[in-house]
């Protein structure tokens, strides 16, 4: 957790995105410590490293989201060429309580069923929130470093 990554491409379950090599190439070089992976996105949260180890390797992928192909093709739909740093805020053997129940189908998260899966899977909830820290963490020095590099850009203060 807290591992920086930039994405050398994005897929789904039906289409893939190669990132374009000369962004991907620059944000590796002013992100040294990143590593360069594939990602798959997921519909759902994967919740159990079977799960997480699955997905992976069924699409050859050292990363699991659930947000970034969306995105990335939003965007290129609209013109902009778009490179993804991601910090990784659960390992893959990390074991994750399933806040699926607690999400409507808009997306938005029910507080009572989040509780709920909380006061159930309590360890796990800590580990979630605990990473979720430390990957914070993580990305304000990613954010400092990429701003770093334009003198006009000053970073958010976390």
């Amino acid at each position: 957790m807290g591992d920086v990554a930039v994405y050398r491409s994005i897929r789904d379950e039906s289409a893939g995105l190669e990132i374009e090599s000369g962004f991907f190439e620059e944000l590796r070089a002013l992100l040294p410590s990143a590593h360069g992976v594939r990602a798959i996105q997921s519909p759902a949260i994967v919740a159990l490293p079977s799960e997480k180890s699955a997905l992976a390797a069924r699409f050859d992928a050292q990363a699991v989201d659930m947000e970034s192909f969306t995105l990335v093709e939003y965007l290129r739909r609209g013109g902009v060429e778009v490179g993804v740093v991601r910090i990784g805020s659960d390992a893959s053997d990390d074991e994750l309580p399933d806040l699926s129940p607690a999400l409507d189908s808009s997306g938005r998260l029910s507080q009572v069923k989040l509780a709920r899966i909380v006061a159930s899977r309590p360890a796990a909830a800590f580990l979630l929130a605990r990473n979720g820290l430390r990957a914070l963490a993580a990305l304000q020095r990613a954010v400092e470093k990429l701003c770093a590099q334009d003198p006009g850009v000053e970073a958010p203060k976390a």
